[in-house]
């Protein structure tokens, strides 16, 4: 009766973290032990299977609540590992470096490779390029504004060519 009643306690901590070592080291358990439990018990696998996955799932939206929140306000790290990870404009390629044959303009597209020149953009191209990444998160005009004042301080007027800056918006 005792297992039965540490396995119930094991499944109530395991709510609280999903993450087994913690969960049995919490409630006095070793790993080996809850292992053990995995392989001999279909129903109490089950059952921790079920948990681990609700657990990661509600871990995972904490942690994208979390991002945005940072993007909100402007932390430009948070921003780039958004980007790098959701846009495959923004994804960094490996390759090595060969010297460019012709020499692209900003925002210019090179007919060989499909490579957008993004290096040599202006601030204010950069600028618009990171507000068209924003509108992703449904912000108002006013939030994207001061993400925009905070990471390009020097570039605070609006752009008359964003239609995202026009006054009617």
């Amino acid at each position: 009766m005792r297992a039965s009643n540490d396995r119930s306690e094991f499944i109530k901590t395991l709510r609280e973290a999903p993450f087994i070592s913690y969960a049995a080291r919490k409630v006095g358990i070793s790993r080996s032990t809850i292992y053990r439990w995995l392989k001999d018990y279909q129903r109490f696998k089950k059952e921790v299977d079920i948990v681990l996955d609700d657990g990661r799932k509600q871990l995972t939206d904490n942690a994208e609540m979390a991002l945005l929140n940072k993007i909100k306000k402007g932390d430009m790290r948070a921003i780039i590992f958004f980007l790098t990870h959701n846009d495959p404009r923004y994804i960094p390629k490996r390759t090595t470096y060969v010297e460019p044959i012709v020499k692209l303009k900003p925002g210019e597209i090179c007919e060989r490779c499909g490579q957008e020149n993004y290096l040599s953009m202006t601030g204010e191209e950069r600028k618009y390029d990171i507000i068209k990444g924003l509108d992703i998160f449904g912000m108002s005009k006013e939030e994207k504004e001061r993400v925009i004042n905070n990471i390009f301080p020097d570039l605070n007027e609006k752009n008359p060519n964003s239609p995202d800056f026009h006054e009617d918006n």
